[in-house]
């Protein structure tokens, strides 16, 4: 049986989500998955520090350092450096 909270995560599959960290990035892109060890995977992402982007791709990030996650956001525009 699934908890409220899997069942949410769930429901943000193949959407666009945002993941904070605890250093303070914050990566935007496609939920891709989830395992155990509570890690997330980000397709299509972009990682945020400060006031600078840049295009990182498919991502692991490590669970122990997630602070937040939220789902079905708006995608980031990409501008076409990115793809």
């Amino acid at each position: 049986m699934s908890t409220p909270a899997q069942l949410k995560l769930r429901s943000f599959l193949n959407h666009p989500c945002r993941v904070a960290i605890r250093d303070g990035r914050r990566f935007e892109g496609t939920l891709m998955g989830t395992d155990k060890a509570q890690n997330v995977l980000l397709g299509r992402t972009v990682e945020y520090v400060g006031d600078e982007d840049r295009y990182v791709g498919l991502i692991m990030v490590p669970g122990p350092h997630i602070v937040e996650i939220r789902g079905r956001i708006e995608p980031p525009s990409p501008t076409p450096e990115y793809y």
